[in-house]
């Protein structure tokens, strides 16, 4: 299966995030943000449209690095979201330009949503709302690469903590793709050992 590279990769988690909580410093979540998603940039190719280039620009070099965002961020990219693309990344030998452009813009919301979630970007509760939301309503998606992408992005930025969120993400262990399947169940066991770990290492340092 192809997945379409959320920056976040797997599930990793420091400990002292679990402890301190996400980034609140004014200028440490855009120091965090630029070095894990840098600008954008392209020349212009055959294997894409020039659309989705100029498209892909504007997600990473300008809306993902506003300072604050409303619901107006949030629901730009959410939209492209939920628009999806034609077909199956697997299927890239015989994606025309407009369809694998449809996929690379595709990706860059959601690689630009989870980073915006991931490093603590400010944003409003409703925004954040939105793109939890967003993630869940993937988790439905035609196409496996899609799924598995949203619960990845739903672990990284421990949306899962919310219980039905998790229950969501926990349906795709038993995902009709069995590499999805594997991916998810492996993913939520890490993501259980990790807290387990962060949570007993933060009650040691407060016992001392």
């Amino acid at each position: 299966m192809v997945l379409s590279g959320l920056a976040a990769g797997t599930a990793v988690f420091a400990a002292a995030l679990w402890i301190n909580g996400t980034f609140d410093s004014r200028n440490e979540w855009r120091q965090r943000l630029d070095q894990d998603v840098p600008l954008f940039s392209i020349s212009k190719s055959a294997a894409v449209s020039e659309g989705s280039i100029t498209a892909q620009t504007r997600i990473f070099n300008d809306v993902l690095r506003r300072p604050n965002w409303g619901e107006a961020e949030a629901a730009e990219l959410c939209a492209i979201l939920r628009r999806g693309y034609p077909k199956a990344l697997s299927e890239r030998r015989s994606l025309s330009r407009e369809e694998m452009g449809a996929a690379m813009v595709h990706s860059a919301a959601s690689v630009a949503l989870l980073a915006r979630l991931e490093v603590g970007g400010p944003m409003t509760d409703e925004a954040r709302r939105m793109i939890v939301h967003s993630f869940a309503e993937e988790l439905s998606a035609e196409f496996a690469e899609r799924r598995c992408n949203a619960a990845m992005a739903l672990i990284v930025s421990k949306s899962i903590e919310d219980p039905f969120v998790r229950a969501e993400v926990e349906r795709l262990t038993e995902d009709s793709d069995a590499e999805t399947a594997e991916i998810i169940a492996m993913q939520l066991a890490h993501y259980d050992d990790q807290r387990t770990r962060a949570l007993a290492l933060g009650a040691r340092v407060g016992g001392e």
